[in-house]
């Protein structure tokens, strides 16, 4: 009876024994992969917006007639294609910050994840 007992000890103990839960892993690993795939969505919006906002300022200083209105057709649309650009660089920034925060969620749940920032 005693050995029973210390042999059912001893295979429930290698079962429960380690330092996360398998459940925390599989939660913490999908805050992780979302974590990643929202800052390359953050970062390629915002090089986007950077690149349509130099490329506006471009457009919109090559001369032009002025046909009938205040602004050149070039400036028209160079100041269109900047707008775009501010929109997809301020369209970033929930992006970074929803982003930061579920990588803040991976560090709290498991201890194993390092806090390398990619």
């Amino acid at each position: 009876m005693k050995n029973l007992f210390l042999l059912i000890f001893l295979v429930c103990s290698i079962k429960f024994y380690s330092q996360q839960k398998e459940n925390e892993k599989i939660v913490s690993d999908i805050y992780f992969n979302k974590y990643k795939k929202q800052k390359r969505n953050a970062t390629i919006l915002s090089v986007t917006g950077g690149v349509l906002l130099f490329t506006g300022f471009i457009i919109s200083k090559q001369e032009s007639e002025a046909a009938n209105l205040v602004f050149s057709k070039n400036e028209v649309t160079g100041y269109s294609i900047v707008s775009l650009g501010v929109i997809s660089l301020i369209g970033s920034i929930p992006l970074y910050v929803s982003a930061e925060k579920n990588y803040k969620k991976t560090v709290s749940i498991s201890s194993s994840v390092q806090t390398y920032h990619f």
